[in-house]
């Protein structure tokens, strides 16, 4: 009995993913060049090269980054945010 139960919990999973593919695929694409946006936030950082190739996590704590993508997703007006807040995102993507 338990194998029918798991193949069922594994459709209902396959169905809930393509779902969220689909809804994620109507969501507006955004796109941002991921260099000046980072010398943009982290210009005056002397590591400015290492985050530039690395990405800023490398550099700053965990803490530190969810700080400043608060203040950012703060700063930016509702109308200009095409997509879920900056705090929807791991501070790692950056």
């Amino acid at each position: 009995m338990m194998a029918g139960k798991n193949v069922v919990d594994q459709q209902q999973l396959q169905d809930t993913a393509m779902n969220m593919v689909g809804v994620a695929a109507k969501l507006p694409v955004v796109r941002v060049d991921r260099e000046q946006f980072l010398r943009q936030q982290f210009g005056d950082s002397p590591h400015l090269d290492h985050i530039l190739e690395h990405g800023p996590q490398v550099v700053y704590a965990p803490e530190s980054l969810r700080k400043k993508r608060t203040r950012l997703s703060r700063a930016t007006p509702p109308r200009q945010r095409q997509c879920p807040s900056f705090q929807d995102f791991p501070a790692t993507l950056w």
